[in-house]
């Protein structure tokens, strides 16, 4: 795949007005950027980039709010994510610029550092469920309006405005609504309450990754102030983490007793964004969570 023009003169660009002085564009190489954006390796004479790119106006705010994610993490000093070097949704192609971090092999002590380095981000506490603004989950707008109660927040932000898309799109029939409804009114009997929690929020396996000495790095956040165990719950999808890693998180950071049980109820948010980025086969394991409802 060879790198389009704009590329270039984008990286040329940014190499001249934000890194060193001098620093040469040596190659853009198109990398694994994910499902919704384009990514490249800039080698340059003094350092490695990673640049991701997009479709003008497609997603307002997309790169600037990624980079605000990445920012607050950061000054929480708990997980290791890029730092971010500069973003901007205004330009043509938008786009986001940070280090490139050479991935390596995970070792025994990976999942362990990750999970007391996500016990520790879940330390830092706010008064509200919720965020100063709205995001995106993947491409998908998230709706941050803070609340003083999870399963408000929960049910409102994110569970019915993925159940209405679905429904209005057809891959759900009306009934989820009213389902989503009835499970609204048990889960305050279900989850246990817990001070709102910074989250990574986008917490599948394949935004953790290990660096050439093995020590793990967080990417791709959808940060908000929400409930631990809905990033716990989101490690357990699409591959899952090995079994060390809940382990270290419960001596780090002890979850409430049955917390495995009451995963499924979490993971209804990332499986209705699954149902609405690629389609039906994901209506199964949404229709058998709700089942009781």
């Amino acid at each position: 795949m060879s790198t389009p023009k704009g590329i270039v003169l984008l990286a040329q660009d940014l190499l001249k007005t934000l890194i060193k002085p001098g620093a040469t564009l040596l190659q853009a190489i198109p990398v694994h950027g994910g499902d919704i954006n384009k990514a490249w390796l800039l080698r340059t004479n003094t350092h490695n980039y990673f640049l991701k790119t997009n479709e003008p106006e497609k997603y307002p705010n997309l790169f600037t709010t990624e980079a605000n994610a990445l920012i607050h993490l950061r000054s929480a000093n708990a997980l290791r994510v890029p730092e971010v070097i500069s973003s901007s949704d205004a330009t043509s192609p938008p786009y986001l610029l940070l280090p490139f971090i050479e991935h390596g092999k995970p070792v025994h002590s990976t999942f362990s550092k990750a999970a007391c380095q996500l016990a520790d981000l879940h330390k830092n506490t706010s008064d509200y469920f919720g965020y100063h603004a709205n995001n995106y989950i993947g491409i998908l707008p998230q709706i941050n309006t803070p609340q003083t109660h999870f399963v408000s927040f929960f049910v409102a932000n994110r569970l019915t405005p993925l159940a209405r898309v679905a429904v209005d799109k057809g891959l759900a029939p009306g009934s989820l609504l009213r389902q989503i409804d009835r499970l609204g009114q048990k889960l305050p009997d279900i989850i246990p309450e817990e001070p709102p929690s910074l989250l990574h929020g986008d917490l599948w396996n394949g935004n953790v990754f290990a660096d050439k000495s093995g020590s793990p790095v967080f990417v791709d956040p959808a940060t908000y102030f929400g409930h631990r165990e809905t990033d716990i719950a989101m490690t357990t999808l699409f591959g899952g983490f090995p079994a060390r890693f809940y382990e270290q998180y419960n001596e780090c950071y002890p979850l409430t007793p049955d917390w495995q049980n009451r995963l499924k109820y979490f993971n209804l948010y990332p499986l209705l964004v699954h149902l609405n980025l690629f389609g039906i086969s994901y209506w199964k394991p949404i229709s058998e969570i709700l089942a009781p409802f």
